[in-house]
C-alpha cells in the first residue's frame, strides 16, 4: 500500500503535466479517494482532468468538487453523465441561476430523491423554489402505476398482500407530494385543474389540508363527483355504480364540509344520477335489506326532502343479529353501528322531515336514543326522551315484585316478630334477587334469632359486619376447644360458599371434618 505521505507529495508536486494530473486523478481515486478534493484544489487542472476527477469521485463528493472550480454547466453535464441526476445537482444549478437545467434534472429525479430538494435548497439558495422547478419535482415524485400481472389468478392471500403493498406505496407517494405541495398553495388550483398528474394531486389535496379555498375545491371537483366511474352506456349502469359514487363524494364532503356550499348543484347531480342508475336505500347485496352506509352518504350530500324521507323510512328496518353459527371475519361491518351512523346523519341534515325522524324513534336502540336525547331538533329530542322513559318503565314493570322483610318499627306492632320473620325464610327458595333481598332484610332486623341466622345463606351471614360479634359467638360455641374444628375453620375462611349452603350447614361442616 502506498504511504499517505507519498500520495500527498504527488498531489502537491508542481512538476505534473496535464496528462500526469489526469493519471494522478485515477491513482488517487483508486488508492485514496478521500484525497480527491485535495487534488481538485490544484490550479493547473484542465477540463479533461476535472472530468476525470468527477468520474472518479463518489456520488456524495460531486458537489464539493464542483464548488472547487468556476461554475460551468458542462461540468454539471459530466457529473450527470457519470453519476446520474441528483437533488444536489438540481440545487447547484438553481443556485447558479441555470433554472432550465435545474428543471430538466428535477424532472429526471427518482420519486424518492424529490423530497431532498427542498432541504438542500434551504441550505444553499435564498428564496423559495421557483414554481417551474416545483412543478417538475411534483411530476417526478409520482410513481408510474402499472397493471399487476396475473392478479385475477392469485389466491385471496396473495391479492391482499399485493394490495397492501400498493397501499403502502400510495401512502409514501402521498407524503412525498404533500411535502412538495404544502409550501406552494398558489399552485394547488392550477395543478388540480390542468396539471400532468391532476388526479393524483387532487387526491392529495383532498386528503391533507384541513381547509381548501373555494377555487381549489372547485378544481378538485372531478375527483369528488367521480364522473369517470359512471359508464357511458345507460344499459351498463347499475346499483353499485351509484353506491360507489355516493360513497366517494360523501367521504370528501365530510373531510371538506365547505363543498356542500360551493358544489351543492354538483353534489345533487351525483345523488340524482345514483338514483337513476338504480341505487335505493332499500337494497344491498349483503342481504341486510338496507344500505346503511348509503343512507349516511345520502344524508351528507342532498337536501331533497323526498329522498331523505324515503331513506328514513328504510332506516326503520332493524338489522338481524348475526347467528351464533355464522362465520364472521374481523373486518365484517357492524350493521347496528352502521344503522346508528345513518340515523345520526339523517338527523344532522335539516332537510330531513321531522315526522320521518320521529317515526324512527320507536325502532332505535338505546345508544342511538341517548345520542338523540339532546339533539338540537327539539321534536326529535323530545320523542327520544319519551321513548327512553317508556322503555325504562316497561323494564321496571317486567321485573318480578320482590317481597320485603318488615322493618323493626313494623315488627314491634305484632305479637310474635320472630314468627313473622320465620315466615319469610321460604322466600329464600325464590329467584336470586328475592333471595338476596330476604337475606339482607333478615340480617338487618334486631329480632332475628340464631336459629334464623342458621337458615340464611352462609355467604351473606359471613359477610355481615353489623352482626359480627353475634356470628363470632356462634362460631366459638361450635368450635369450642376442638383444634380440628379450628383447623377446618381456617381452611374454610378463604373459600366462598355456594349460595345454596346455609350458615347452619356451613357450621356442620366444621364439626364433621
Amino acid at each position: 500500500m502506498m504511504d499517505r505521505s507519498l500520495v500527498n507529495a504527488l498531489i502537491c508536486s508542481p512538476k505534473l503535466t496535464s496528462e500526469a494530473v489526469r493519471g494522478l486523478a485515477l491513482l488517487v481515486a483508486e488508492t485514496a479517494p478521500e484525497r480527491l478534493l485535495d487534488l481538485a484544489q490544484r490550479d493547473d487542472l484542465d477540463e479533461q482532468a476535472r472530468a476525470e476527477l468527477l468520474r472518479a469521485a463518489r456520488p456524495w463528493e460531486v458537489i464539493d468538487l464542483l464548488d472547487c472550480w468556476p461554475a460551468e454547466i458542462g461540468l454539471v453535464d459530466l457529473a450527470v453523465s457519470a453519476h446520474g441526476p441528483s437533488a444536489e445537482l438540481v440545487v447547484f444549478c438553481g443556485a447558479e441561476g441555470w433554472l432550465s437545467r435545474a428543471v430538466e434534472l428535477g424532472a429526471a429525479l427518482s420519486p424518492e430523491d424529490t423530497t431532498r430538494v427542498p432541504r438542500r435548497w434551504e441550505e444553499r439558495v435564498e428564496g423559495a423554489i421557483p414554481d417551474e422547478l416545483r412543478r417538475a419535482l411534483i411530476n417526478a415524485a409520482i410513481s408510474p402505476r402499472t397493471p399487476i400481472p396475473g392478479f385475477s389468478s392469485m389466491s385471496d392471500r396473495e391479492q391482499r398482500e399485493v394490495m397492501e403493498r400498493r397501499g403502502a406505496e400510495e401512502k409514501a407517494e402521498n407524503q412525498r407530494l404533500w411535502a412538495l405541495l404544502e409550501p406552494a398553495p398558489q399552485l394547488w388550483a392550477t395543478l388540480a385543474r390542468d396539471g400532468e398528474h391532476q388526479k393524483t394531486v387532487r387526491r392529495v389535496l383532498l386528503r391533507f389540508p384541513a381547509e381548501l379555498s373555494d377555487d381549489v375545491l372547485l378544481a378538485c371537483l372531478p375527483s369528488v363527483t367521480s364522473d369517470a366511474l359512471r359508464p357511458a352506456a345507460p344499459e351498463e349502469r347499475d346499483y353499485w355504480d351509484g353506491q360507489i359514487r355516493l360513497s366517494i363524494a360523501a367521504r370528501h364532503v365530510r373531510r371538506q364540509p365547505r363543498l356542500r356550499e360551493v358544489a351543492a348543484r354538483e353534489l345533487q347531480r351525483v345523488v340524482r344520477e345514483a338514483v337513476e342508475d338504480g341505487w335505493t336505500p332499500h337494497e344491498r347485496n349483503s342481504g341486510s335489506g338496507t344500505d346503511w352506509k348509503g343512507i349516511a352518504d345520502l344524508a351528507v350530500l342532498t337536501e331533497d326532502a323526498t329522498l331523505l324521507a324515503d331513506a328514513a323510512a328504510a332506516a326503520r328496518t332493524i338489522p338481524d343479529p348475526p347467528s351464533a353459527l355464522q362465520y364472521r371475519r374481523a373486518d365484517d361491518p357492524d350493521r347496528f353501528a352502521e344503522r346508528t351512523d345513518a340515523v345520526l346523519a339523517l338527523a344532522a341534515n335539516d332537510a330531513t322531515p321531522g315526522p320521518a325522524l320521529v317515526a324512527l324513534v320507536p325502532t332505535l336502540d338505546e345508544n342511538t336514543l341517548a345520542a338523540l336525547a339532546d339533539h338540537r331538533r327539539g321534536d326529535l329530542a323530545d320523542a327520544s326522551r319519551v321513548e327512553i322513559d317508556r322503555r325504562r318503565q316497561a323494564a321496571e314493570a317486567r321485573q318480578p315484585r320482590l317481597r320485603e322483610v318488615p322493618g323493626d318499627d313494623e315488627l314491634t306492632q305484632v305479637a310474635d316478630p320472630v314468627a313473622v320473620l320465620s315466615e319469610h325464610l321460604r322466600y329464600l327458595r325464590g329467584p336470586a334477587a328475592q333471595r338476596d333481598r330476604t337475606s339482607e332484610g333478615l340480617l338487618r332486623s334486631r329480632h332475628t334469632t340464631p336459629e334464623i341466622l342458621r337458615a340464611l345463606p352462609a355467604r351473606h351471614v359471613l359477610n355481615c359486619a353489623e352482626r359480627a360479634e353475634e356470628i363470632a359467638a356462634i362460631i366459638i360455641e361450635t368450635c369450642g376447644g376442638d383444634l380440628t374444628r379450628w383447623q377446618a375453620l381456617a381452611a374454610a375462611s378463604d373459600a366462598r360458599p355456594p349460595f345454596s349452603l346455609t350458615f347452619g350447614a356451613w357450621l356442620s361442616q366444621l364439626t364433621t371434618t
